[in-house]
């Protein structure tokens, strides 16, 4: 029976991050067929992860009142309306609409299907169990923009839409059919919500904060200026840049399981410190990288950066989940992703319009700098070993 469930919490999250990687490779292609200016494409893509930061933690906070399963329900749903509001837009802003809708209603998915989870998983486990779930999501995003792209070659630009649809309907179904309701006060809690302040003063979800924060905003930098350094700066063709991000996305999804077993047995504070630190090294690195194996090798190491932080972050979450409730704390887990992204694409943006893209990667190396002194206190400050967070059994 939870076997069951597990794999329909994992299909759920993997939907969400599948709607995402379907249409990425035409979607600008399809706003610019109606017309749409290159601001409005840029607002496309960022209202997706602004929606995402600011509602995560609200549907969260709501499970952890009213029950998990009803709202996982509502946002497989609307996900695939979602799917079909995108195949029948006709103009620029209704798919600015579509966008802002699909991060809401993935809102509902992410944080509640890891939340669900975390209520399922076994103390002195919660590396092992949750690394599965991280790697579905990270899965979703390298395999979506090769199988989007695929489908628009066989079946035209309808066809991610349809995949979309058809994949929303099918993770609805198995969690309809498989996975009980599930409310925090049937694990013993009370059925009152921690006060967010008591929230974001608790050392723990400090440092979930600020390792998903960073490590999401490295990735978001990543996005935006690896095509641009590899194809213009470098002269690598097209095919080339495509597979060096899909690379990024398989290594690290790749990584998490192990990652995960080992932040079960260390201590999970040093662990995400550094995942963490190896973050802005990898800026300092990319302008240095003039080679494909060069480019490789550092793009591997922003995924083992992925790889330490990812699932000691989430481990800590499902930690202090059991403590504070589930929902809200994968939602302030997940929000800080989503924020951190967000931060990531616009920073790099701003920055690079001011400065040569060399000095874009080393400014915002130094602003990532400030995530590893922070993360370096709150690891300092815990004063927690691991036997005292979970004992492996």
């Amino acid at each position: 029976m939870q076997q069951r469930v597990f794999l329909a919490l994992i299909t759920a999250m993997l939907t969400i991050s599948l709607g995402v990687g379907f249409i990425v490779p035409m979607l600008p292609i399809y706003a610019d067929t109606m017309g749409a200016s290159g601001t409005v494409i840029g607002l496309i893509f960022g209202v997706n992860p602004l929606a995402r930061s600011v509602l995560q933690v609200a549907f969260g906070r709501l499970s952890d009142r009213t029950g998990m399963k009803k709202l996982l329900l509502i946002g497989l749903m609307g996900y695939a309306l979602v799917a079909l509001g995108f195949l029948f837009s006709t103009r620029p802003w209704q798919l600015v609409a579509w966008r802002f809708m699909q991060g809401s209603f993935g809102s509902m998915v992410q944080p509640i299907a890891m939340a669900y989870a975390g209520l399922l998983t076994p103390d002195g486990h919660e590396g092992k169990v949750m690394s599965v779930f991280n790697l579905s999501f990270f899965a979703g995003f390298a395999v979506g923009p090769m199988a989007g792209g695929m489908l628009t070659d066989l079946w035209g630009a309808t066809a991610p839409f349809l995949g979309m649809f058809t994949f929303s309907l099918f993770a609805f179904s198995l969690v309809l059919l498989t996975v009980p309701e599930q409310t925090q006060t049937k694990q013993g809690h009370k059925k009152t919500l921690t006060p967010f302040s008591v929230l974001l003063r608790d050392v723990a979800i400090q440092a979930v904060v600020c390792t998903r924060t960073t490590l999401s905003a490295a990735r978001g930098l990543f996005s935006v200026l690896l095509p641009l350094w590899a194809g213009i700066s470098l002269g690598l063709p097209a095919t080339t840049v495509g597979i060096l991000v899909s690379w990024r996305a398989i290594a690290e999804a790749a990584l998490q399981p192990p990652f995960g077993i080992v932040a079960d047995r260390v201590n999970r504070y040093y662990l995400a410190l550094g995942g963490v630190a190896l973050s802005p090294v990898v800026l300092f690195l990319m302008p240095s990288a003039r080679s494909l194996s060069q480019l490789v090798f550092v793009i591997f190491l922003l995924a083992v950066a992925g790889g330490m932080g990812v699932p000691s972050a989430t481990a800590l979450s499902v930690q202090q989940g059991r403590l504070f409730g589930m929902g809200s704390v994968m939602g302030i887990n997940s929000t800080a992703n989503s924020l951190g992204m967000f931060l990531g694409s616009v920073g790099s943006g701003l920055v690079m319009d001011l400065f040569a893209i060399e000095r874009a990667f080393w400014l915002m190396g130094y602003v990532l700098c400030v995530g590893v002194v922070i993360m370096g206190y709150l690891a300092y400050k815990s004063h927690a070993p691991h036997d005292a967070q979970t004992k492996v059994t």
